[in-house]
């Protein structure tokens, strides 16, 4: 079974107005012990977004994520890529590398 992770996360919040924001996230995550198959890198990831106040309660994010995927993920019999469980009976293998997309608008009441 999966036996737990090293997880360690770097956050910057920079200002570029006083209306948008730039905000960068740096992770490495790595498994508390190695798998069946000796590997415990899982991973890095960098991602980005620019936040921009519009009016004092309606806000836009819009930006992404990168992840460089480790060797942990390759043949692992300790977790299925699709799903839980795996509906289509999809086979593990090696993942490339995932990424990210976001837009985000919101208005907050009260």
């Amino acid at each position: 079974g999966y036996n737990g992770r090293i997880l360690a996360v770097a956050r910057a919040k920079f200002s570029a107005t006083p209306v948008l924001f730039v905000y960068v996230a740096g992770g490495w995550d790595q498994a508390a012990r190695a798998n069946a198959n000796g590997d415990r890198n899982r991973g890095l990831e960098l991602s980005s977004y620019l936040h921009w106040d519009i009016f004092p309660k309606l806000w836009l994010r819009a930006g992404g994520a990168y992840m460089l995927t480790g060797d942990w993920w390759k043949d692992n019999p300790d977790v299925p890529l699709q799903g839980f469980p795996q509906p289509l009976g999809l086979r593990s293998g090696k993942p490339d590398d995932i990424f990210q997309l976001m837009l985000r608008l919101q208005y907050n009441f009260g």
